[in-house]
């Protein structure tokens, strides 16, 4: 009997935990899942601090823990729109250190006890729900304030990391904010024409036009896809751009540039993707495991376009 080396099993781990009304980790609430069946679906499909979106079912929970972690969207309103769940999704090869995929505070957890035996537990949850539903203090800066440097102080102040990719020299005047962490960032978005986005505990911004300047897009990650590294099929076309599946990549994010190699050579180059999509399923054989990307032209891809001319 033989064995595929090059075989490897992959894996889904979640992680569940509640807060106290200090915003300190509740520890005998956190909650490692690993070794169940689970289906996670993660969605980034544009700017802002809900595009983030995980929808995530698990099979063969005890009742118990279904119970404690249970919340509808009815739940969020009687506790005056305060979240107090969270979800992590980690996803790899067994026996290897998993990728964090998605982390953010959960909107729905709910059991299917019509589905019986195999009952499925289902999460839906938000990048950035817990800083889009509470107010915080507000913020004000008399005369002439870097736009950049007041967003990432927001962030840092709510605690999270922060990434600029080509914003600066935008200064705004006077400035008033209120409400929550997300609206007073979001304030200054729309003032300076700034796009930001929340995943993963991380606040990163650029300029709205980036797709067709040269600034900022050049500091982004780039990401490979090809035959080589996992692309599934060859890309397919939508109105301004591609779209292309490939094996399971955690690196991949909304924002980034791919660079993609294909048979097909008005789709082999540069792009800039504008949606990302994480479809996973363990201990299910046939189960997907793959990232499909949809990414739109960038001004290096029309400068290519005209030296080949």
């Amino acid at each position: 009997m033989t064995t595929n080396s090059n075989y490897k099993k992959r894996a889904l781990a979640v992680r569940l935990w509640k807060i106290d009304d200090a915003g300190n980790v509740r520890e005998d609430t956190r909650l490692d899942l690993a070794g169940h069946r689970a289906h996670a679906l993660i969605e980034s499909f544009g700017a802002g601090f809900f595009a983030t979106e995980a929808q995530i079912q698990i099979w063969g929970l005890r009742k118990e823990i279904m119970a404690q972690y249970q919340r509808t969207a009815f739940d969020i309103y009687l506790s005056d729109l305060h979240i107090d769940g969270y979800v992590s999704i980690f996803a790899g090869t067994e026996g290897e250190q998993l990728n964090l995929l998605f982390e953010g505070g959960i909107s729905s957890a709910t059991a299917d006890f019509n589905a019986a035996p195999e009952v499925p537990f289902s999460i839906r949850a938000y990048s950035a729900i817990a800083y889009a539903t509470q107010p915080v203090a507000s913020n004000s800066a008399p005369g002439e304030t870097d736009v950049a440097a007041m967003i990432e102080a927001i962030a840092k102040s709510a605690g999270l990391a922060f990434k600029n990719y080509g914003v600066s020299g935008i200064k705004l005047r006077n400035i008033n904010l209120s409400g929550t962490t997300t609206a007073q960032i979001q304030q200054l978005a729309d003032a300076a024409r700034v796009t930001c986005y929340l995943d993963n505990g991380t606040l990163s911004i650029w300029p709205d036009n980036i797709g067709t300047a040269e600034d900022g897009l050049a500091a982004f990650p780039v990401v490979d896809i090809n035959a080589e590294n996992g692309m599934i099929g060859s890309p397919t076309f939508h109105q301004t751009g591609i779209e292309v599946r490939c094996v399971c990549n955690p690196q991949i994010r909304f924002g980034q540039r791919v660079r993609v190699k294909s048979i097909v050579p008005a789709a082999t180059g540069e792009w800039f993707i504008s949606r990302v999509s994480h479809d996973l399923e363990t201990m299910n054989p046939g189960g997907p495991w793959q990232t499909t990307v949809r990414a739109e032209v960038s001004s290096q891809y029309y400068e290519s376009k005209r030296n080949q001319q």
